[in-house]
């Protein structure tokens, strides 16, 4: 321990530092929507040092740092800091903090990646990050069995992110063996063992089914992670989510907060101090966003909300009256209207743009409202089969590629060119599959 605290001038609240102290070590996956998280790291860091995470954080990170804050939680000894080291990887102070410090003494540059400092005074921190560590078991096995570092992704850290979109199972957030619940970081963390009794949080096989809306959620949530990572601090402009949903719904709503707000089911108050940049929305409104307009986090941030969805509002614009109650004829040539479009609102969506009740549309006007229907499905169809049929087509021309300069096709080198974690989805891993297991030199 004195070893790494040697060599430190500490002064005036600067502290200068020749060379490294730590290992420089790399964070897994750093560019990509399963980048490590900082906890994890620094778990990491503690194993490949042979010393506990106890001594990093109460020995090296926190005399550094000088936050009276963490002084005092170390004092009173207990877990007091353990307790809220979910704190580490999220977008307040202590982020920051231990940011600094860890890039300090492992001369790194991109720890902020592990985190969601990025997000910080953008979204609501309510909810944003679980209390207690939850993680995939088939994930943590696959690594043991891979022989690589054991590590926990930052999105495993966050609460909106319930299902493994690998495995499609459920995360678990207590030891199989002592059935107790984790802390991020323990005095004791070791990445893939349970910090209280030290059984392995791995398992070969798990028979829970993980629900289609938490899959989607997380899947939402690695485009998400995915989006920020690839962002530079000066690419991102200040209240950028409250200024998505002001395009949005100034697209979408003309303007009419009231009407956005009753479309999302969000409280109208709520959604105007969104609107006028007065508070920050939290991430599971904006999950429920994305999930009425169908669309993915990504393209509501960089503000690519579908502009055919305005046709909608501009037939209604062009008619006598602007009340949200149409007549018969107008309900009927506007619903003819996105059928002839091909527009790919969901029924749900029409009706509540138009300000009609489902049900009533359904009974009113059966054939068009099945046609939306219909139209809205396929469209859904069409989009994940032409998005599978393109990495298809991408992994025939890796692997032949590979194949001709001598490289074995292996899951690594073929992510190396088409994007981390591309062969985790299911389908494509099949199809990588098939075409390893044939005879690669006709690529």
């Amino acid at each position: 321990m004195e070893m790494i605290k040697k060599g430190y001038q500490i002064g005036c609240g600067v502290l200068i530092s020749s060379r490294s102290k730590l290992y420089n070590l790399k964070p897994i996956n750093s560019d990509g929507a399963y980048v490590e998280s900082l906890s994890s790291y620094i778990s990491r860091l503690a194993q490949k040092h042979n010393i506990l995470v106890g001594d990093i954080v109460n020995d090296v990170v926190t005399p550094l740092l000088n936050k009276k804050y963490l002084e005092d939680i170390i004092s009173n000894g207990g877990d007091g800091f353990f307790k809220s080291s979910n704190a580490i990887n999220g977008t307040g102070v202590m982020a920051e903090d231990f940011v600094k410090v860890i890039e300090l003494l492992t001369q790194r540059r991109d720890l902020f990646k592990s985190t969601l400092l990025k997000l910080e005074g953008e979204i609501s921190i309510k909810g944003l990050l679980r209390k207690n560590k939850a993680w995939c078991p088939l994930c943590i096995e696959k690594q043991f069995k891979n022989g690589i570092d054991i590590y926990e992704p930052l999105i495993w850290s966050i609460s909106e992110y319930k299902v493994c979109t690998t495995h499609h199972t459920p995360l678990v957030d207590h030891c199989s063996n002592c059935n107790k619940k984790m802390y991020h970081l323990n005095r004791k963390s070791i990445n893939g063992f349970c910090s209280r009794c030290s059984t392995n949080l791995g398992e070969e096989s798990i028979s829970e089914n993980a629900s289609e809306s938490d899959l989607n959620h997380s899947e939402q949530i690695e485009t998400l992670v995915n989006w920020l990572v690839k962002f530079k601090d000066v690419d991102l402009e200040d209240m950028f989510i409250n200024k998505s949903i002001q395009q949005m719904t100034d697209s979408l709503f003309d303007q009419k907060v009231g009407r956005a707000a009753k479309h999302f089911t969000i409280p109208e108050s709520t959604y105007r101090d969104w609107y006028k940049e007065r508070r920050v929305p939290n991430l599971s409104s904006l999950l429920k966003i994305c999930d009425s307009l169908n669309i993915d986090i990504e393209s509501l941030l960089n503000k690519e909300v579908e502009m055919k969805r305005t046709l909608i509002m501009n037939e209604k614009k062009s008619q006598e009256s602007h009340s949200l109650k149409i007549n018969s004829t107008s309900v009927e040539v506007l619903l003819e209207n996105v059928v002839a479009n091909q527009i790919p609102l969901s029924l749900t969506e029409v009706a509540g743009i138009i300000g009609r009740d489902r049900t009533s549309l359904t009974k009113s006007f059966p054939e068009l409202t099945e046609k939306i229907k219909a139209q809205k499905k396929e469209n859904i169809s069409d989009q994940k089969l032409k998005r599978q049929r393109d990495l298809e087509q991408q992994l025939v021309r890796v692997i032949g590629f590979l194949v001709k300069c001598d490289i074995y096709p292996s899951i690594p080198a073929v992510e190396e060119i088409i994007g981390e974690n591309t062969l985790r989805e299911r389908k494509v891993k099949d199809f990588y599959t098939k075409l390893v297991s044939e005879d690669i030199t006709y690529y």
